[in-house]
């Protein structure tokens, strides 16, 4: 019996062209606090490319110029990114007859995401890109507010948030260092100290520490990069200072009167790293009428005395009763 030839279907199979590696440029690590008067930001330096580390500063002040409203934004992941949805808020201000509202502003942060998520990260699924920003904003007879944007949903933020790669040194830090009272002073060494922890210890993390203030008055400084040194180097100081203090107390062969000692020379170290910052706080008590930015600039003609004094090696000599 014959059977029917079978043809075979002449399938030729082409191999899939493998996808260009695209160049990635992330930000990594960012984070903010809610004060009792204002708002910190702060974010490193480094951006993370395809086969290099750069620098580059990631606060970005959206809306200094306009009068009665502030807005401060900093980003993590896509740099690119990032900034097109920040500049996509720019009409928000510079088209607007009077200030805009904390929720217009809100709002524009939440379009601005959207449309980088709808229109190009969405559609490039492969390239395993993402966002996420997280703005200060303030408004005269409102007040201040801290957002964050989660893809296309914007979120407010009663307390803290972290952005980015490095983010779980990050949360343990501040869930041990925040408090809900705290000061905006208070919270910039938290902020320096916690950048620092995650710089030496996060994966791509590093650069310089960027520190940002939004002040309930609508002030917007940055606090300067000799001042993120003082904090660092007192953190770094503090750190040796609790592996004196806790070897100190678990080593029970260490005698009493070496221990006391011990416990002297710690309470010394403490008081040493204090004093700089007393200094700034005294100065600013008294000149209540100056604005931040003239109290920063007597605190450096201060050190700068001080460093003066301590080098010709005077000493500060007690008045005299006479």
């Amino acid at each position: 019996m014959l059977s029917a030839p079978q043809i075979k279907p002449d399938i030729r199979l082409e191999p899939i062209p493998k996808r260009p590696p695209e160049r990635k440029r992330r930000v990594t690590i960012a984070a903010g606090m809610l004060c009792r008067d204002g708002i910190v930001l702060c974010a490193d330096t480094e951006l993370t490319l395809s086969s290099m580390k750069a620098s580059r500063g990631k606060i970005f002040i959206t809306a200094d110029h306009v009068r009665d409203c502030r807005m401060a934004i900093v980003g993590a992941g896509d740099y690119d990114y990032c900034k097109a949805a920040i500049q996509y808020t720019e009409p928000l201000f510079s088209e607007a007859t009077e200030a805009p509202d904390l929720n217009n502003m809100q709002s524009a942060l939440g379009d601005a995401a959207s449309d980088v998520y709808v229109n190009h990260i969405y559609p490039n699924r492969l390239a395993q890109r993402d966002m996420s920003l997280m703005a200060a904003m303030w408004r005269k007879g409102e007040g201040f507010r801290l957002v964050k944007t989660s893809e296309t949903a914007v979120i407010r933020i009663d307390s803290y948030e972290v952005l980015g790669s490095g983010g779980e040194i990050a949360e343990y830090i501040l869930k041990r260092s925040y408090q809900y009272d705290m000061s905006v002073a208070h919270a910039v060494a938290v902020a320096i100290y916690m950048m620092s922890e995650v710089k030496q210890r996060g994966q791509g993390c590093g650069g310089e520490t960027h520190v940002a203030v939004l002040r309930e008055d609508g002030e917007l400084l940055s606090v300067l990069p000799e001042q993120v040194t003082e904090y660092e180097q007192t953190t770094e100081a503090l750190n040796r200072i609790w592996q004196l203090a806790f070897g100190a107390l678990f080593n029970l062969e260490v005698s009493q009167e070496r221990y006391e000692s011990g416990v002297d020379v710690i309470a010394g170290g403490l008081r040493q790293l204090r004093g700089p910052m007393v200094m700034s706080e005294v100065l600013r008590r008294a000149n209540p009428d100056k604005s931040e930015r003239e109290v920063r600039r007597l605190y450096r003609e201060s050190k700068k005395r001080v460093h003066q004094r301590s080098k010709r090696g005077l000493k500060a000599q007690p008045p005299s009763r006479e």
